[in-house]
Order: C-alpha cells, then structure tokens, then sequence
C-alpha cells in the first residue's frame, strides 16, 4: 500500500517530488507501486478499448496496452540512458527509471481518467471510426503529460546535481 501511496506522489505533491528524485531518497517501493499502478491503469483503459468487440478482446487489449508500455520502455530506455550520460548528467540508473516510470504513471492515470468517457461513446453506439479517434486523441492528450512530466523532472533533477 505504501509503494502506491509513493507512486502517486507525483499528482499530490509534485515539488516533494522532484525534490526527492533529485536527492535520491526514494525507498526502492516506489518502483515497485509504479509498475503496479502502470499495469493496473493500462490494464483497465486497454479492456474499454478493446470492449468493443466482446470480452475475449477486451481481456487481449488490456494485456497487449500493457505490454506497448512496458516493450516502448524497455527498447527506449537504454538509449535514453547513454544519451543522458554523454549528455553529462551525473543521475544514477534508478532515478532514471523512476523519473520515466512516473512519466507512464501519469500516462496511465490520464488513460483511465478518461476511460469513462470512452465507454459513454461506446455505450451509446457511436462509429466505431468515431472510438478510433477518440482513443488516439486521448492518448495523446496523455502522452503530451506524461513528457511534460518526464521533462520538469529532469530538468529539476539536473539542476540540483549540476
């Protein structure tokens, strides 16, 4: 429970935040209580997303939006990585990975935020071209915050260590 408490950290108090990541004093739970909020939240937009089309497609895009964030992630993050080190920043691997995680948790969060939009569309039979585009629009609505974080966080971050 205390790991989710950490993960949402970054909507309650966002300058404890940075503060933290920039220090490094972030218990090794708040990874933990991101993957898990990440995994929750993308698990329930992906089943609206796919409910269209019955329960065995819901089930399928709740796994296969999971895994889209943790696949970008992961052939992302090594690149992200060295570019920051030639860069010259002094962060360590793991303030990395929760300043990219929290970036994804504010991602997710936004997804299923709007979620019970989507299903109102849904529900009231709309074109399916009409949830096409709804789901695109709001990812990336959600993915305009989720760099915008990833960015201010990085850039307190790099102030404090530089």
């Amino acid at each position: 429970m205390q790991s989710l408490q950490l993960a949402f950290e970054i909507f309650q108090n966002r300058e404890r935040y940075f503060e933290k990541i920039s220090e490094d004093s972030y218990p090794g739970a708040i990874i933990k209580g991101q993957v898990l909020l990440i995994f929750l939240a993308a698990f329930i937009y992906g089943s609206i997303m796919g409910s269209y089309n019955g329960v065995a497609q819901a089930f399928s895009s709740g796994i296969k939006l999971i895994l889209l964030i943790f696949l970008t992630l992961s052939i992302c993050f090594p690149s992200f990585y060295i570019v920051q080190i030639l860069l010259g920043s002094k962060m360590k691997l793991r303030q990395l990975i929760i300043i990219l995680l929290g970036g994804f948790v504010m991602l997710t969060t936004i997804l299923v935020a709007f979620a019970p939009i989507a299903l109102f569309f849904q529900l009231s039979l709309s074109a399916y071209a009409f949830l096409q585009l709804l789901h695109f629009l709001v990812f990336v609505f959600a993915g305009i915050w989720r760099m915008r974080v990833v960015v201010e966080t990085l850039k307190v971050a790099c102030e404090k260590k530089n």
